[in-house]
């Protein structure tokens, strides 16, 4: 078993349906992987689990300034009167590590504290440059509201790594993000094993549509595949600031057979990793990429940068590939040796496909919160 599986914490499971749990999440069309996350879990809590909505309701998408302020102090109101009125055992609260997040949810877990609620911090994807400026000035703020909370999960062990050196002494519990298993509903190994089979390469890329994400990086390599293998084809699924950029990008450049699907959800979304072969995601930075465990349990090649929780079990001619580079060059040799190889290419999807079985589906993901959920309620 692989460090990523040992180092999860575990508590005893214990009933606690007669104790109610908050938990902070964003508003239902804030697009991205969190949201993604808790709109999945919602209905297979066995837990008596509750959602506030706070935060930017179309993020990434912004109102003016003066509207995000207003919306913060009707988001605290509304916190206050809802804490107030239900008795809450736990809140849990999901933040990303930079300014804006962690200035946001102190407020929600100084009111929580107040009320007596035990807090749990679920931190998902860290702005390491505003950590080091936590380090170095504001390391003693920073513990007065965050050290004090009952318990923290991250997505990384490096993360975890961090909290520890800075002094936090509660539970740390290293977690993953999740595949919906209504997504993956007729995806067996038999599908996986007779997508080898295709002739015509299809290189996926799947998320918002962000110079961060490593759009550009993943067209380039493309590209590069598309020079060597004139019959390759590339899907781009999602949106974002970058939409028309990268419209215009492939066309400057004259890129063919690149198919742009726009947001996807549902069916389309399913669709989109059924025809794909190599999923490919050179992100800048992440917490547990939900796109790169999805395409997995499809079945799918990855080829990827060495970025969060990535690095906890993701393996070299294991899982596809995974590299500190975001150079073009280096990611189409690494998608290369997939396509000339379909031994390795038929192990890499199986291997694949059976792991994020056993680790990431929703069923498996939501025994593991709520035994989270159970250890620091019981404490």
């Amino acid at each position: 078993m692989d460090a990523f599986c040992i180092k999860r914490m575990v508590g005893k499971a214990i009933n606690t349906n007669s104790k109610k749990i908050l938990i902070l999440v964003p508003g239902q069309n804030a697009r991205g992987g969190i949201t993604n996350y808790y709109q999945t879990l919602k209905p297979i809590f066995s837990l008596s689990v509750d959602y506030f909505e706070r935060g930017a309701r179309n993020w990434p998408q912004k109102k003016s300034i003066i509207q995000e302020w207003g919306r913060i102090v009707r988001d605290t109101c509304s916190f206050l009167k809802t804490v107030r009125r239900k008795k809450y055992v736990l809140m849990q609260t999901t933040t990303s590590f930079s300014s804006s997040a962690i200035l946001r949810d102190s407020i929600f877990i100084l009111i929580a504290r107040f009320f007596k609620i035990k807090t749990i911090v679920f931190i998902r994807g860290w702005d390491y440059k505003f950590a080091e400026k936590i380090e170095k000035k504001h390391l003693k703020f920073f513990k007065k509201i965050y050290f004090k909370v009952d318990g923290i999960i991250d997505l990384s062990n490096k993360n975890i790594e961090i909290l520890q050196k800075w002094g936090y002494k509660g539970p740390l519990f290293l977690e993953s993000t999740l595949v919906d298993e209504e997504l993956i509903k007729g995806v067996n190994k038999e599908f996986v094993e007779e997508r080898l089979n295709k002739k015509n390469i299809c290189i996926l890329y799947l998320a918002r549509l962000e110079k961060t994400k490593g759009i550009y990086e993943a067209i380039d390599t493309y590209s590069i595949i598309k020079a060597k293998h004139p019959n390759a084809k590339m899907i781009i699924a999602g949106d974002g600031r970058e939409e028309n950029s990268v419209k215009k990008y492939i066309s400057d450049k004259r890129i063919k057979d690149i198919t742009l699907l726009g947001f996807v959800e549902g069916e389309t979304k399913r669709q989109a990793y059924q025809n794909g072969d190599i999923y490919l995601f050179p992100s800048y930075f992440e917490g547990m990429p939900n796109s790169v465990l999805e395409a997995m349990a499809f079945g799918l090649p990855v080829v990827t940068r060495a970025v969060g929780g990535l690095v906890d079990f993701f393996k070299d001619e294991r899982n596809g590939f995974i590299t500190e580079s975001y150079d073009p060059e280096v990611l189409s040799s690494f998608v290369e040796r997939i396509i000339s190889n379909e031994i390795l290419a038929k192990e890499i999807a199986l291997n694949n496909y059976q792991y994020a079985r056993d680790n990431f589906t929703s069923a498996v993901v939501v025994k593991r919160i709520e035994h989270i959920f159970n250890q620091i309620i019981n404490k």
